[in-house]
Formats: structure tokens, sequence, C-alpha cells
């Protein structure tokens, strides 16, 4: 975990906190807990002529996810997470719930393959309504 200030633009600095933690419990099962909190700076930059400006200000954004994988004796590892996903200010407090759960099949100890479902639901959109959207993920990974 740690903290970084990082310079996106000449105008904008983020600093981000995010600290994890994996439990490994007297069952078959591995929980995973992260922490994400940021703040992003604004400064005020005066609009030109054919361009918006840049109301200045600071944004704030959250996350929390929890994972539960099943360590099975076998190459296939199923899991479940939750993650909740907050904004403030800059981006009209929207908020995001991610339920997801998945499989995947371990090609060898550094390489596998993940499939997983996630239902999520967000807060109001700038209309006034709410976004649900559904993902079906597959992919790779190679851990080094």
């Amino acid at each position: 975990f740690g903290q970084t200030g990082i310079e996106v633009d000449p105008a904008t600095e983020a600093h981000v906190f995010s600290p994890s933690v994996e439990w490994a419990t007297p069952w078959p099962l591995v929980l995973l807990g992260r922490y994400y909190y940021s703040i992003t700076d604004f400064e005020t930059i005066p609009a030109l002529p054919g361009f918006a400006g840049l109301a200045g200000g600071d944004d704030r954004t959250s996350s929390v996810l929890v994972k539960a994988t099943l360590v099975p004796r076998g190459r296939l590892v199923p899991f479940v997470a939750y993650s909740r996903f907050a904004t403030a200010a800059q981006l009209r407090g929207l908020t995001t719930d991610t339920y997801a759960a998945g499989v995947t099949l371990q090609l060898t100890p550094r390489a596998g393959v993940r499939v997983a479902y996630e239902y999520q639901d967000s807060g109001k959109d700038t209309a006034g309504g709410t976004i649900t959207q559904q993902n079906l993920i597959v992919g790779t990974y190679v851990r080094w």
C-alpha cells in the first residue's frame, strides 16, 4: 500500500492511498480486502475563446473491494467479489456497486485463464436515472 502524488497535467494533481490485506483462513478460502482513496486537485483555468474553462476545486474518489477465493486442490479456482466505488463533486457524486463471480483455470503456476460475470448498479446519471450494466469478462493472466 502507499500514497503517491501523481501529476496528471500542469493543472491537476492526484494523491492516492490504497492499502490492501489478504488473509489465508483455516478453511480452503483466501479473503482479500482493499481500500482505495484519492484526492484530485483541479486548478482554476480561465476560459479561452471557443473553450470552456475549469472551475477548479477537488474531487474525492473512494472504493472498497472484498473478494473471497476458494482454494481447491485442483486447477479450477472459483471466486466471488463485491466492490463499491464513489466519487464526489467533479464527477457529480456517482456511486457504483459491482457484484462479481467467476472462475480461474490455472494452466501453469504462473499463467491461466479467468472467466467472470459482473453486475454493476450505479447511482444517478446526469439525466437523473440509474445505470445498470452486466459484463462477461474472459481474459488471460501471467504472474511475475
